[in-house]
């Protein structure tokens, strides 16, 4: 697959590596990974575990430079003043730009579990409490009510099949 443009630039921000005591000896596959710069290439995993060799330099305990075939390649982060985790998957079913949207709104969001109403709130805690999956994966939830049945008059009778 070719994709036009991967995203815009990575790092978002020059990124501050003067406490990193990289080795002076190793080459860089990228020596200026710390600055903003477009991504040249997106490997495939068939391809990506072609060209990692097995030397690995850790440096503390988030960077780790991995020997390629394109030299070191620094990997992990520099810790943040948010620590928010981040998960995100790619498609090829979906346009990546659109991909790449979504992901930048889902990380703008607040924390939604924050501000639930009491309805939501009580939704949330029935499905957690009352759910299970099928042997065909699908999932079965017991029927949540706000009052009682018996405010459905007589089509609760239909509504309740043994």
């Amino acid at each position: 697959m070719i994709v036009l443009k991967i995203s815009s630039v990575t790092p978002s921000c020059n990124l501050d590596i003067s406490k990193l005591s990289l080795p002076k000896h190793i080459k860089l596959a990228d020596p200026s990974h710390h600055k903003p710069t477009k991504i040249s290439m997106l490997l495939d995993a068939r391809v990506f575990f072609k060209i990692i060799k097995a030397d690995q330099i850790k440096i503390n305990d988030s960077i780790t430079l991995q020997n390629s075939v394109f030299n070191y390649i620094v990997t992990g982060g520099l810790p943040t003043a948010d620590d928010k985790l981040h998960c995100f998957l790619l498609s090829q079913q979906e346009g990546l730009e659109n991909l790449i949207s979504k992901f930048s709104q889902l990380e703008s969001m607040e924390d939604e579990s924050l501000n639930l109403n009491s309805q939501t709130k009580f939704c949330e805690d029935h499905f957690l409490n009352n759910h299970r999956r099928d042997q065909t994966g699908h999932y079965i939830v017991q029927m949540a009510f706000l009052k009682e049945p018996s405010c459905l008059g007589e089509s609760s009778k239909r509504l309740f099949v043994d």
